[in-house]
């Protein structure tokens, strides 16, 4: 049996995305020590085969945005333009006052940000 050029491709894809994400759902389950300063997350997470921990940050502008007061997960959100006084609430709940109303308003990280081998990412 041959391999065409395309099926060669796509395997390596999918052997390369399986085998690099660690937690799909969320980074929680493979990061411990994870807290927010400034606009960054930091954590340390565990690599692809759970053999050692990195420490890591994302910026959280590279993650969420400001929809009509509400913090939704986009990838170059630039969030922080409007929002202030942001820090997590509770576990991995993030909570921020966003503008125009300047209500009160927070998103679970886990949904936006995960860990690929041991970096966070959007």
């Amino acid at each position: 049996m041959q391999f065409t050029v395309l099926q060669l491709l796509a395997s390596s894809l999918l052997l390369f995305g399986t085998s690099t994400a660690i937690a799909a759902s969320g980074f929680a389950d493979s990061c411990n020590n994870y807290y927010v300063t400034g606009t960054d997350l930091y954590a340390d997470c565990l690599n692809a085969d759970s053999s050692e921990r990195y420490a890591t940050q994302v910026d959280l502008n590279y993650c969420l945005a400001n929809s009509g007061g509400s913090l939704v997960c986009s990838e170059g959100g630039s969030y922080s333009y409007s929002c202030s006084d942001c820090g997590l609430s509770s576990g991995t709940y993030f909570q921020c006052s966003c503008q125009p109303s300047g209500a009160s308003t927070g998103i679970d990280l886990n949904n936006c940000v995960g860990n690929s081998n041991g970096g966070l990412y959007c």
